[in-house]
């Protein structure tokens, strides 16, 4: 995959501050290298040459003004010539220096392909969605606005990281939007995740999209526009809570499905095939019988298998 920065055209570097101002200068010399000649009556070389030394403002020697015109017209011109410079130098010096800041959180590192995740705020969430997503060997990118933190994630991880704001169309294009295969929303106010995922869908509309909602009433906004899944930590919470009421083993299940490492855990409905055999019949671990409720954590070989059970399998 190419980088997803583009490659800058002539037309689009002239459409920029530096581009400008060196065009300035380009008109500015042409301009400069008639006017002397015609003032001062010189040869087209010898005009080029008063102009290299009026820019360079190193001062004159065997060429210099002899009329009051000349001397008028070559002030102002080296004014011009002093100033335009210095600021094409400024500019030229801003974009270095934003280079480096990027090199050091870790922007040029990136290697993006196509099908990668797309991380939006690395706050809380953010950061067990990026450590998750590492263990599962996921291709992903951050996007985070705050540049302390972002320093610190380059300092301390291998993940790729932006600086930038995810709502702004030229970030979300340098996180390789276009051939993302999703983007996750995990920013603290729902407005930025709104307005996040309005941006990813206009330059992707295939792109499936994962926001998290800090307010249950904005849940269904998100829904509205297009988010494909929308999880409010409150209520994800709340339900395991609820749940492990009736079920006083739902918070080990939990935790041994989602934190346990190498494991490949799922959940089954028993089929009629199986009715009436026993935990030793099944080829793969039974790590748990979900039954009326309950959950019989490893249960033993002999256990019969009755119609309605679920099974937690780990295989």
């Amino acid at each position: 995959m190419q980088n997803p920065i583009k490659q800058m055209t002539l037309s689009a570097y002239l459409k920029n501050r530096e581009g400008k101002i060196l065009l300035i200068l380009i008109v500015l010399f042409i301009v400069e290298v008639n006017t002397f000649a015609y003032i001062n009556n010189l040869n087209l070389i010898d005009a080029i040459y008063y102009t290299i030394v009026t820019l360079g403002t190193v001062g004159y020697g065997d060429i210099h003004p002899t009329t009051n015109i000349g001397k008028l017209v070559t002030s102002i011109f080296i004014i011009l010539n002093i100033v335009i410079l210095a600021f094409f130098v400024g500019q030229i010096g801003e974009r270095l220096i934003k280079k480096k800041i990027e090199e050091v959180l870790g922007i040029e590192r990136m290697e993006i392909s196509e099908d990668h995740i797309i991380i939006c705020g690395y706050g809380r969430i953010g950061k067990v969605i990026a450590d998750e997503l590492k263990e599962m060997g996921a291709k992903f990118v951050i996007v985070e606005l705050n540049e302390a933190l972002t320093k610190v994630i380059s300092e301390t991880t291998d993940f790729n990281i932006i600086l930038g704001d995810a709502r702004k169309e030229d970030v979300l294009r340098k996180a390789g939007i276009e051939k993302a295969k999703i983007i996750i929303t995990a920013l603290s106010e729902d407005a930025d995740n709104v307005f996040t995922a309005i941006t990813a869908k206009s330059m992707n509309d295939k792109i499936r999209i994962i926001s998290t909602a800090a307010n249950v009433e904005n849940m269904e906004k998100l829904y509205k526009i297009g988010v494909n899944q929308v999880v409010s930590p409150q209520v994800v919470t709340g339900k395991i809570l609820a749940h492990s009421v009736n079920i006083p083993d739902f918070l080990t299940l939990i935790d041994r499905i989602f934190l346990s490492q190498n494991e490949n855990i799922c959940m089954v409905e028993l089929k009629e095939d199986l009715f009436g055999k026993t935990v030793s019949d099944i080829g793969d671990e039974v790590f748990a019988i979900v039954r009326d409720n309950k959950i019989i954590r490893n249960p033993e070989s002999n256990e019969i298998l009755n119609k309605g059970d679920k099974l937690i399998i780990v295989h």
